[in-house]
Parts: structure tokens; C-alpha cells; sequence
């Protein structure tokens, strides 16, 4: 099982909800064990978003407010955006995490076989950060007290 986790802002909740229909037509349901999805905006937007968008995996649907951090903004918005989604990892209890921006659809079925292979490894690589990311590697590297170098990608998190 894995969490997925994506971030949205007020002005992508119409992209929102076309993500969670995707979600809810291709992902098969016992690959997810929660779906968080991380508001970057003021929390009165977590109002706008209806969880019937999930349509049977409404119950696994987690809404995070902004404020859940207790944080102020200390980056550029953009920066600001990866960074919640590094935090919103932080707050998963499976071994893998998905994360997505909310203009980000599946278009297939997906199943666990799309994600990982028979050692329980992502079929994917690691990349290195890139330039517009370091103030949010720095941050993260700081707050976790770790040396965060590459990532599974490819992506921007």
C-alpha cells in the first residue's frame, strides 16, 4: 500500500477534482491507504473541496489545512509548494508515498505492479536536485537533520 499526496492551492481545486475522479476510475483501491491532499492556501479553501469527488475512496480521503504546521512562509510560493509536499511525506505511516501537484491525472489502471517490482523497490531512478528546489533542500535537510541529495523521479520532488 502507499499514500498519495498532493497539494493544492484555491486557484487548482477545478484541477482537484479532476484529479480525484482519476483517481477514483484508475487506481486500484487496495493499492491506497490514504489519499492526503495538503491545501497551500488559506483554510477556509479546504471548504471547496467535496470528498464525493473520490466516489468510493472518499473514506480514505485525509484534508490537511495550511495551518495544521503552524509555519509562515519563509520560501518563494513555488518553493513553498515542494516543500509542503516533502512534509506531507513526513506524515505517512506506509514505506512509499506518490506525490503529486493537483494538475497531475492518471490515465490508465494502475495497480502495485505499475509502482514497484517483486523486491518492493520503485521502478524508477534517482535524480539529483535541481537548481529552483535548493532553498527547499536546504530547509528539509535542516528540519530532518539529514543530507538530502537525489530523489525518486523523475519529478520535482
Amino acid at each position: 500500500m502507499l499514500d498519495l499526496i498532493t497539494v493544492v492551492y484555491k486557484k487548482e481545486i477545478a484541477f482537484l477534482e479532476i484529479q480525484a475522479c482519476s483517481i477514483s476510475q484508475y487506481c486500484n483501491p487496495a493499492l491506497i491507504n490514504t489519499i492526503k491532499v495538503l491545501v497551500n492556501d488559506t483554510d477556509d479553501t479546504c471548504d471547496l473541496i467535496n470528498l464525493n469527488w473520490w466516489n468510493d475512496l472518499r473514506d480514505k480521503v485525509e484534508i490537511i489545512p495550511f495551518s495544521f504546521w503552524r509555519y509562515s512562509h519563509q520560501v518563494s510560493g513555488r518553493d513553498n509548494q515542494q516543500l509542503i509536499k516533502i512534509l506531507g511525506a513526513e506524515l505517512s505511516r506506509t514505506t512509499w508515498s506518490c506525490i503529486l501537484d493537483a494538475k497531475t491525472y492518471f490515465v490508465k489502471k494502475i495497480d502495485y505492479n505499475t509502482f514497484f517490482n517483486r523486491r518492493n523497490q520503485a521502478k524508477s531512478g534517482l535524480v539529483n536536485c535541481y537548481d529552483r528546489f535548493r532553498s527547499a533542500q536546504t530547509f528539509v535537510s535542516k528540519f530532518f537533520n539529514i543530507e538530502l541529495k537525489t530523489w525518486i523521479g523523475p519529478g520535482g520532488v
